[in-house]
């Protein structure tokens, strides 16, 4: 492009300093001016038939060397930037200008001696002219060998944009194919860690660093029904709680606990272990923050623990109903001396067992040992 735009410079520099055109209608003008002049000196034709043809030709000639040449009345616009062609052709138009302007035949006619040395300027513009019709022919030739150059140029710019253009297809394709394979790495390891998962009795949830859901297992399914639904991954833990909240119906019973609190849990990423009921089933909730600042949340089904507490709860109920049944009080200690139950007639005989607080405390705190009965607890 340097050399396409070096060329095109030089090229319109030459042209503009010689004008090429110009400076050859320049000469034709000036041919016809010494041609009619000729045939006028010469007898070839009569002075009064010629005077019409040179003063034509004469005026042709003006305009030829202002266009040319800048030069009108003898007066140069820049005389240190124009060819010695237009130098010889002022010259000339000093020498005739005022012959031609005093012609007035038969009285008044062209002198000699101005002729005899028009005709030594003309000389002298035909070599002028033959010296810039050589520098015309020299500029064409710099003009093709500079335009060679820059074809040569070009071709092998245009070669090398198109080696770079294949070496940029190789590599793009070799990305392709690299990132091609990355993916089906990815792939397969999202795949391997999906099975993974899936495998464990536990719901594993996974939220990224936006609280946003990235992946959750089968078993996760059964502690939270929401994430059943189609386009669930990318969803908020607050707008999941939120819709978990509002589908509580579809669980089977009502949350124990509001969308505010379970969205305070999951933010606090502390060890608040929650239990929630869903149908008849029971979990323990956790999360837990990784070192990337995404969340792992563990739902743990614990349905069976539940039902044995429950059941613990209805035996202890039956006993106490049994005791309190009893016309005599009762009183029950475990093997640390902790109180753990009494009835109803041991507390009409002793009402400090019946404050508030008093289940738990040893029998050291007690100011007088209620009578019972020792077990080999």
């Amino acid at each position: 492009m340097a050399s396409i735009a070096l060329s095109l410079h030089a090229t319109e520099a030459g042209y503009t300093r010689h004008r090429t055109a110009d400076l050859l209608a320049l000469d034709q003008s000036t041919r016809q001016l010494m041609h009619s002049v000729h045939l006028m000196t010469y007898d070839q034709l009569q002075p009064a038939e010629a005077e019409a043809a040179l003063r034509k030709a004469w005026a042709r000639f003006e305009a030829a060397l202002a266009e040319a040449c800048g030069q009108a009345n003898g007066v140069s616009s820049d005389v240190a930037r124009q060819p010695a062609i237009c130098a010889e052709a002022a010259a000339m138009h000093d020498l005739l200008k005022g012959e031609i302007k005093a012609f007035d035949p038969p009285s008044r006619l062209l002198d000699r001696a101005t002729l005899g040395k028009a005709i030594v300027l003309l000389g002298r513009f035909n070599s002028a002219s033959a010296a810039d019709a050589r520098s015309v022919d020299a500029l064409i030739g710099k003009l093709v060998d500079d335009y060679g150059w820059a074809l040569l140029v070009l071709t092998l710019s245009t070669a090398g944009f198109v080696s770079a253009g294949l070496v940029l297809i190789l590599l793009v394709g070799r990305a392709a194919m690299e990132h091609q394979r990355q993916w089906q790495a990815t792939g397969e390891a999202r795949d391997l860690l999906q099975e993974t998962i899936d495998s464990l009795p536990a719901g594993v949830v996974v939220y990224d660093r936006n609280e946003r859901l990235v992946m959750f297992n089968a078993a996760a399914i059964a502690s939270t029904p929401v994430l059943k639904r189609p386009g669930v991954i990318g969803i908020s833990y607050d707008e999941l709680a939120r819709e978990t909240a509002k589908l509580s119906r579809e669980f089977g019973a009502p949350l124990e606990n509001t969308a505010e609190e379970w969205i305070a849990r999951f933010r606090s990423k502390g060890r608040w272990i929650m239990r929630q009921a869903v149908g008849e089933r029971w979990f323990e909730w956790s999360e837990k923050a990784t070192p990337s600042g995404r969340t792992v949340g563990l739902r743990v089904d614990v349905t069976d623990l539940k039902k044995r507490e429950m059941e613990i709860e209805h035996a202890r109920d039956l006993l106490q109903e049994t005791i309190d049944a009893l016309p005599a009080g009762v009183v029950l200690y475990d093997k640390d001396e902790r109180l753990v139950m009494f009835n109803k007639a041991a507390a009409s005989i002793a009402p400090h067992i019946a404050e508030a607080g008093a289940i738990g405390k040893t029998t050291a705190r007690w100011p007088t040992k209620p009578s019972a009965t020792s077990t080999p607890e």
